[in-house]
């Protein structure tokens, strides 16, 4: 999860003459540094301005005609999605995982690591035993981890650093059957949206909230998608399992997975 923040563009509001409407608002709430610049092409696509708004009122903003779209980090947006919007897009993760400010074998036993979410706290516990991951350092952290589309700086294995589910994709939500959709839609890179779409399935299928200690990455690669994932939920062990789905998956296939995942069963198949 990219730290909390707002990018706020104050500009007067521009009349859009495609849509014939008195405002064209894009809101967008993202943690500082990675999604300026798709903020801003999103904001440029609708012919729109950028305003702050809470993350927890999106929903009703965007129903009420304040904003016709909201820009968020994928693993921020909550479970249960109004009807009567839609997610519009999801733009091209081109970092995807993990990166540190510094290597992260080079921190000194006994220091802290700044960490986004409970999963990496857990993974770190493993991995690093002689360093302490937090969300909330006591002090100047040693160094900091966060998605690599916020800091392009030290790859962590993918392999086993594995953040939370959407980590890295930036989302674009509008409302259902809106002028905004269309426009918003042309902007949607489709391998980023079916990788994204398949670590929220899993996350769902487990019905935990985004904020559980569970860690999902998704790779499209060519006509399947490879799935690895990690989960604390449900025990101290963490459980891991790195799986194949077919790219046009039907959600037994990643059934299988999360009930792994979830202590439901001994093995994915």
């Amino acid at each position: 999860m990219p730290p909390s923040g707002h990018i706020s563009v104050a500009r007067p509001l521009r009349i859009n003459p495609r849509w014939g409407i008195d405002r064209a608002v894009i809101t967008v709430k993202v943690g500082t540094g990675g999604a300026g610049v798709d903020a801003a092409r999103v904001a440029e696509a609708l012919g729109a301005d950028v305003v702050e708004v809470p993350e927890e009122d999106f929903q009703g903003m965007l129903l009420s005609g304040d904003i016709d779209a909201y820009v968020a980090w994928y693993d921020r947006v909550p479970q249960g999605l109004d009807p009567g919007l839609t997610l519009a897009a999801v733009l091209p993760r081109d970092l995807p995982g993990l990166a540190s400010t510094v290597p992260i074998h080079d921190v000194p036993d006994g220091s802290e690591i700044a960490v986004p979410s409970e999963i990496l706290e857990l993974i770190f516990k493993e991995e690093l035993p002689g360093v302490t991951a937090t969300m909330e350092p006591s002090g100047e952290p040693s160094c900091s981890v966060r998605p690599r589309a916020v800091l392009d700086g030290h790859p962590l294995d993918e392999d086993v650093f594995i953040g939370s589910p959407g980590t890295g994709s930036v989302a674009v939500f509008t409302r259902k059957n809106d002028d905004s959709v269309n426009a918003v839609r042309s902007l949607n890179h489709m391998p980023s949206r079916t990788a994204a779409e398949a670590e929220r399935a899993v996350m769902n299928l487990m019905g935990v909230p985004p904020w559980a200690p569970l860690g999902v990455r998704a790779d499209v690669e060519g006509d399947a998608i490879r799935i690895r994932a990690v989960s604390y939920c449900y025990g101290a062990d963490g459980r891991r399992c790195d799986e194949w789905v077919p790219i046009d998956y039907v959600m037994d296939e990643v059934l299988g997975i999360a009930e792994f995942l979830a202590n439901k069963r001994d093995s994915v198949i």
